[in-house]
C-alpha cells in the first residue's frame, strides 16, 4: 500500500510469476487483507524495526545515499517528512475518513532521505486513519526516520524539511 496500491486487488501481483515456486501457498488478496487487519500497533513497530535493519544492512553492500562527487569529505542528507491522503472508494473501508483534502481516504505519512547525487529513499512510512491530524505521532516517527537515516549515512549532516503542521515542541 505504501508503494501505491489503492485496493486489495492491486495486491494480486503477489500471486504472479515465480511466487508459487518460492512459497508453499500463495493466498488470495482478500486473505492478505484479513491478515493485515489483525495487526496491532506493536506489530507495526516490529515491522519498522525490520525495515530499518534491512536498510542499514543493505547499505553495507550497496551505498544507498552516496555523497556528491564534488565534495566527498562532507555530505548533507535531506530528510523530507510529509503526509498525504490516499483516496478510497468504499464507505466501508476500514480506517477511511475525511481528511484535510475533503476526500475519503487513508492518511499516509512518509519520510524520505536523499543527497544531492541520489534519488529519494523511503526511511519511514505509516498508514493511518484518514481523519488523523498530520502531527499525530510525528515526534516518534521523525526521530525513528532520523535514526534510520543516520545509520545508513553515518557522519553526514542531516537537514529536515517538514510542513508547518509538524511544528511542535516535541518534534523540534
Amino acid at each position: 500500500m505504501a508503494a501505491g496500491a489503492d485496493s486489495i486487488d492491486d495486491m494480486n501481483i503477489l500471486r504472479h510469476g515465480g511466487m508459487k515456486h518460492r512459497f508453499d501457498h500463495v493466498y488470495a488478496p482478500s486473505t492478505l487483507g484479513s491478515f493485515l487487519r489483525s495487526f496491532t500497533f506493536g506489530h507495526v513497530r516490529q515491522l519498522d524495526a525490520i525495515s530499518s535493519r534491512f536498510l542499514t544492512n543493505l547499505n553495507e553492500h550497496t551505498r544507498l545515499l552516496p555523497a556528491s562527487q564534488e565534495n566527498t569529505q562532507s555530505s548533507t542528507v535531506f530528510v523530507d517528512v510529509d503526509d498525504t491522503v490516499i483516496d478510497v472508494h468504499s464507505a466501508r473501508k476500514q480506517g477511511a475518513g475525511f481528511g484535510y483534502q475533503g476526500s475519503r481516504g487513508l492518511n499516509a505519512l512518509l519520510a524520505t532521505a536523499s543527497t544531492s547525487s541520489s534519488n529519494q529513499l523511503i526511511v519511514g512510512q505509516r498508514l493511518r486513519k484518514g481523519s488523523t491530524s498530520s502531527a499525530r505521532g510525528a515526534d516518534k516517527f521523525v526521530s525513528d526516520a532520523l535514526a534510520t537515516t543516520k545509520r545508513t549515512n553515518p557522519g553526514a549532516a542531516v537537514l529536515v524539511r517538514a510542513d508547518s503542521a509538524y511544528y511542535s515542541s516535541t518534534v523540534t
